[in-house]
């Protein structure tokens, strides 16, 4: 994705109805807003919102206020309002998906930049700025598509061009890339970092040694050397080429010993790779050069966490409220943050704030809340709903974004072990704490009564658009040789992501397939219930299960997340799942022979 800051759209035509007294007030907020006198351009934008409550374009101005003051929710209901004044106000839906984007909200930000073309469709700008949300949300192909509008637009404009290229790379057209890559560096020469899209670009096509010499390139044109060699190490690191990353980290370091962000890097790196020791003492590197460095201080956390530290562990998780996504949630649940005292009958909101699979494994947590006088709440994804109503203690469920009722307190779910005290000894692990229901379990009973058993749950792929999914999905033909034994009957566990893999790889009949009738994670459940065994990636799928308190077998990469430890093949947090770890970094083929060879043992197949 582009890391341009994202640009203002023409005002050109937009409604000219202030008197001149208002065009006079803005035109001074502006330049204090300029000035840096941020505090006083919001005194002239407010007595101008007194004298006339309905101007929008008043309202627009007090939320680019509000960004440059860091309010960035004070600005989006800015921008919300001076769109309700006047829905054909492009800047303000611009100004708008700009914050949103920043934010990484993806799905609003799209909605505010297309309604932005609509109104200004010879804008480059507006294309440009669509394509970019575009690709945060992971629709690359799309994003491509508006990128290509705005290079219609705008031919000779090489940020433009470098985020086309990105687009084309990232949706597997990395020759086409390097075409408008190499087209930006002739408009733009000083962006040396092109020289590494082009490097990895020319990977993707296979072409190593050329790559190599991009990237010696983009560190020969740059004076920063130890941040160009922390560049190429993250790229290193993207590929999984965990070594070279390494080095190229520590060749920043001996350049420069203080550079934070290669420590941080190779901490980063460390952990992938499973050397989590090392990554805990990388990370603390970084955070005593920088010790304001959100994502160092959650990385050290979920570094902690691996190695059984929750004591530590929990306390330096908590500083993912303090910006991105993460920010953006805290603000929308005003009123006392929960400190774990006693509830005495008291309202408590617990809320998701991370994917399907945190989520499910952190509702454990709801009765042991409600046990403690709550009155429970619970804030959760429309696909997880109806399964939550399995769960004891809870006394009302919420769509996610929908109106709540009124609350006492408020938590996250992922803060109750800290609140709660948790320690490796002291999990709450009762085996069963969601239940399926049991008219879904009867009716799934009967639509798979016609498949032999041994029945055996299969799911190999998790969210695409989580940005570490590349390392824990394990592509279907990784699974044939399970598939040799006719006396096994394999049911996919899929919806919608990963079932194309079924026909690519020929299995049509041999795997049985609902995803069209699944309509929440409550099917789901109901489904496994009907299983013998479920064998799966580190996805919501195995949460699902350990939830459950069913049999599962579970598919590790070297340096899988936190939450699986270091060497275990057992997990404290689900007592029925057993994990079968990658030995060897990458390599899914013997995990896979290690799982054949249990199954046969288990059913006594071979």
């Amino acid at each position: 994705m582009s890391d341009d800051a994202p640009e203002r759209a023409p005002e050109a035509a937009q409604p000219r109805r202030v008197v001149m007294d208002a065009a006079t007030a803005l035109a001074r907020a502006q330049a204090l807003l300029r000035a840096g006198q941020t505090r006083n351009a919001v005194k002239v934008i407010n007595a101008l919102l007194r004298a006339d409550p309905n101007d929008a374009r008043g309202h627009n101005w007090l939320g680019m206020a509000r960004v440059t003051g860091n309010d960035l929710e004070g600005a989006v209901r800015c921008y919300e309002q001076a769109i309700r004044l006047d829905p054909s106000y492009a800047e303000a839906y611009n100004n708008l998906g700009n914050v949103l984007r920043h934010q990484e909200r993806w799905g609003r930000a799209v909605a505010c930049y297309r309604k932005v073309v609509e109104l200004s469709s010879d804008s480059a700008v507006a294309h440009n700025n669509l394509g970019m949300a575009l690709l945060g949300r992971g629709q690359r192909a799309e994003a491509a598509a508006a990128f290509r509008r705005a290079c219609d637009l705008d031919r000779d404009n090489p940020r433009i061009l470098r985020n086309l290229g990105d687009a084309l790379r990232d949706s597997g057209a990395p020759e086409e890339a390097i075409t408008h890559y190499e087209r930006a560096l002739a408009l733009g020469p000083d962006d040396v970092f092109l020289h590494n899209r082009i490097g990895m670009a020319l990977e993707a096509l296979g072409r190593m040694d050329e790559a190599l010499a991009r990237y010696q390139r983009a560190i020969d044109a740059r004076d920063d050397k130890a941040a160009a060699y922390c560049d190429l190490g993250l790229i290193h690191h993207e590929a999984g080429r965990f070594d070279d990353a390494v080095a190229c980290y520590r060749q920043a370091l001996a350049i420069d010993p203080d550079h934070a962000a290669s420590h941080n890097n190779l901490a980063n790196t460390h952990l992938k790779s499973g050397d989590v020791a090392a990554a805990v003492a990388a990370y603390r590197k970084a955070i005593a050069l920088q010790p304001d460095n959100v994502g160092g201080h959650v990385n050290h956390a979920l570094a902690l966490l691996t190695l059984g530290d929750y004591e530590d562990g929990w306390v330096e998780h908590e500083w993912r409220w303090k910006q991105g996504r993460h920010a953006v949630l805290r603000a929308r649940f005003p009123g006392p943050f929960w400190d774990g005292s006693p509830l005495n009958g008291r309202t408590i909101v617990l809320y998701s704030e991370q994917g399907r699979g945190d989520t499910i494994q952190f509702i454990r947590y709801a009765p042991i809340v409600a046990a403690m006088g709550g009155r429970v709440v619970v804030e959760c994804y429309a696909d997880v709903l109806d399964l939550f109503r399995g769960v004891a203690g809870i006394e009302r469920l919420v769509r996610r974004g929908d109106p709540l009722p009124p609350y006492d307190v408020h938590a996250p779910l992922l803060s109750l072990p800290l609140i709660l005290g948790t320690r490796l000894e002291t999990i709450p692990a009762d085996a069963g704490y969601i239940r399926a229901d049991a008219a879904r379990v009867e009716a799934w009973r009967g639509r798979m009564a016609a498949l032999a058993a041994p029945r055996i749950g299969l799911c190999w792929q998790g969210n695409p658009r989580y940005g570490g999914d590349k390392w824990r999905s394990v592509p279907l033909r990784h699974f044939a040789p399970l598939f040799a034994d006719p006396r096994i009957t394999f049911v996919s566990l899929h919806k919608g992501t990963g079932e194309a893999q079924i026909a690519e790889c020929g299995l049509e009949g041999r795997l049985a397939d609902f995803g069209a009738d699944i309509e929440s994670f409550a099917d789901t459940a109901a489904i496994m219930e009907n299983l013998d065994l479920i064998i799966t990636s580190d996805t919501s799928v195995a949460h699902l299960a350990g939830a459950l308190g069913l049999p599962a077998w579970v598919l590790l990469a070297a340096g899988a997340d936190w939450r699986w430890f270091v060497d275990r093949e057992d997990s404290p947090w689900y007592p029925t799942l057993r994990l079968f770890r990658q030995r060897t970094r990458g390599d899914w083929d013997q995990v896979v022979a290690r799982v054949k060879a249990a199954l046969d043992e288990r059913f006594a197949l071979s």
